[in-house]
């Protein structure tokens, strides 16, 4: 008898983890939607970010969306010269970030264009790819960065994470 309820209190225990897991997991799973509330919950300061490199800016992200997502890569290569600056789970979302002051330049603006049908092409295909701009509300109001909205929208979905 005794045995009997240790073996189903130990089953029960069992079932339960294994939900709870699953369920842990399933809130962690990346999509694009997700990704996006996670960054939009962020608030980096104009004061730490408004000379920082795209680099800086980078790896600061990385670390933020390893704390809710398993395997987030930086410069991860899709073959050739390309390398998307951020891959969570091996591809499901992929991210590009820019820093909006550099996009006042023509070069710039095409190379980020150039860059995003490339990586949609190679491997963010399926409406997983994140051009993530950063920058002041100054900068946001440029005329290149609305033209590059603009474009970019068509092929990947475009955030504006604005310097507090």
């Amino acid at each position: 008898m005794w045995i009997q309820i240790v073996v189903l209190l130990g089953m029960s225990t069992a079932i339960t983890f294994y939900f709870l897991n699953q369920y842990e997991r399933s809130k962690r799973t990346p999509t694009p939607r997700n990704v996006m509330q996670v960054i939009a919950k962020l608030q980096p300061s104009e004061k730490r970010f408004g000379k920082a490199s795209e680099k800086q800016v980078e790896q600061w992200l990385a670390k933020k969306l390893d704390r809710h997502y398993e395997n987030v890569q930086t410069q991860l290569s899709l073959g050739g010269r390309e390398k998307i600056d951020l891959d969570i789970e091996n591809g499901k979302v992929g991210i590009e970030i820019k820093l909006a002051k550099k996009l006042r330049s023509r070069n710039e603006v095409n190379r980020l264009i150039g860059q995003t049908t490339m990586y949609k092409a190679k491997r963010y295909h399926q409406n997983n790819l994140i051009i993530l701009l950063v920058g002041n509300t100054q900068n946001y109001e440029h005329p290149h960065i609305k033209e590059v909205k603009q474009v970019i929208e068509k092929e990947a979905l475009f955030f504006y994470l604005k310097l507090t």
